[in-house]
C-alpha cells in the first residue's frame, strides 16, 4: 500500500490507504512491536519523500482546497446537479448509464466546465441513476458482506476478513464518496479479485485448520 501511495498522484488512494495503513499496522503491532516500529519507520521515510517533493507538497495541500481547485469545485458542482436530479426523478432514478445524458441536457451548471462524466460519488450515482430503490438494493448488498465479514472476524480472528472489512469500507465508501468507483470498470474488477483472494485464503486457512484436527 505504501509503494502505491508514492506511485501515484490519486488523493483519495493517498487518504484511505494510509487509513487502512495505520489500522492494519496497529493490529499486528499490538501483538510484535517490532512490526510496529518498522511500519513507523516506513510512513516516515515516505512522508520524508513527500515532504521534499514541491508537487507532492502541492497536491495534498489541494485536499482541502474548495475555493480554486477545479477538481474540488467539479465535484461540488456535479453533486449539486446530481441531487437535483434525484429529487426529480427519486423512486427509479433516470436509468442505468444515463446520468451523464441528463446531466449535459439538462443538469449541467454553467460554471462546470470540465463536463465531468459522473457524480464522483457511489451513493448519489446510483441514487440518480437507480432512485431509492437502487440504492436500497446497493445498501443491502454491501451492508451484508460487510456484516459476515465482521461476524467471521469476530469469530476467528483471521487477517482476511479484516482485510475485506477494511477493503471494502476504504473502496466503496470512503473512496466512493469522492469518486465512482462502482462504475470504475477496472477498479472494481481488480478490487473484486482482491477480495476473492481474501475469501479463498480464508478458505484454505479454514481446511488446513479442520485437517489439523482431524
Amino acid at each position: 500500500m505504501m509503494l502505491g501511495i508514492a506511485g501515484n498522484q490519486s488523493r483519495g488512494s493517498w487518504l484511505f490507504s494510509g487509513v487502512n495503513s495505520i489500522c492494519i499496522s496497529i493490529k499486528y503491532g499490538m501483538a510484535n512491536i517490532k512490526y510496529l516500529l518498522i511500519a513507523c519507520c516506513i510512513i516516515a521515510s515516505i512522508v520524508g519523500i513527500f515532504a521534499q517533493s514541491p508537487k507532492y507538497v502541492e497536491r495534498l495541500q489541494s485536499i482541502v482546497n474548495t475555493t480554486s481547485d477545479r477538481s474540488n469545485l467539479g465535484r461540488l458542482y456535479v453533486l449539486n446537479s446530481s441531487l437535483n436530479m434525484i429529487e426529480d426523478y427519486p423512486v427509479t432514478g433516470v436509468g442505468y448509464g444515463l446520468w451523464q445524458t441528463y446531466y449535459k441536457q439538462e443538469y449541467q451548471l454553467s460554471i462546470e466546465i470540465q463536463d465531468l462524466g459522473h457524480s464522483h460519488n457511489n451513493l448519489v450515482q446510483v441514487t440518480a441513476e437507480s432512485g431509492l430503490l437502487g440504492l436500497i438494493g446497493f445498501l443491502y448488498f454491501n451492508i451484508c458482506v460487510l456484516a459476515k465479514s465482521i461476524k467471521s472476524y469476530m469469530k476467528r480472528n483471521n487477517p482476511y476478513d479484516l482485510c475485506i472489512v477494511l477493503g471494502w469500507i476504504s473502496y466503496i465508501f470512503l473512496f466512493g464518496s469522492i469518486d465512482y468507483t462502482w462504475g470504475n470498470s477496472l477498479g472494481i474488477k481488480i478490487f473484486l479479485i482482491i477480495m476473492a483472494i481474501m475469501v479463498t485464503l480464508k478458505q484454505m486457512e479454514l481446511g488446513d485448520k479442520k485437517k489439523k484436527i482431524t
